[in-house]
């Protein structure tokens, strides 16, 4: 994603309270976080959607002081190829890897699978379930471990 890649991602703030959704947006957007608390309070209270989005929006982004980078590819020409991560994942890693392959933030990509899978009544989770069988794992995989591998 670049030398620039941490101000681009969307991410959590490691000081902001609730698990600084709304301090690493504020950010990212330049809006005062405080503003979008207000916003996040009222959408719970009055439509019931606000708190989903963000337990989903919690788990999605990563902290900011907890990101770690993809290592570079040896032949650095062009696209790097098609892998799942294994340093930015949350399940299997194809999303991460989709993202790295096509230098698009991984917290975007990761929010858009789950408003697929949302809207499919299902086809996505098993499309999300066949990319991970068929994309291969990247080679720093082995060094990181997860509670969930395929």
């Amino acid at each position: 994603m670049g030398t620039n890649s941490i101000h681009r991602r969307l991410v959590r703030s490691p000081e902001g309270p609730l698990g600084g959704v709304c301090e690493g947006l504020g950010q990212r957007l330049d809006v005062n976080p405080n503003w979008l608390l207000l916003g996040w309070i009222v959408a719970a209270l009055f439509f019931g959607t606000g708190l989903l989005l963000y337990l989903v929006l919690w788990w999605v982004l990563p902290r900011s002081d907890e990101l770690r980078a993809e290592p570079a590819t040896a032949i650095n020409v062009g696209a790097p190829p098609l892998r799942r991560t294994a340093i930015d994942r949350r399940l299997l890693g194809v999303c991460g890897g989709i993202a790295y392959r096509l230098d698009l933030d991984p917290s975007a990509v990761r929010l858009a699978a789950l408003a697929l899978f949302t809207v499919s009544a299902g086809l996505m989770a098993v499309a999300y379930l066949l990319a991970a069988l068929f994309i291969p794992r990247s080679s720093a995989s082995a060094s990181v471990p997860h509670p969930v591998e395929l």
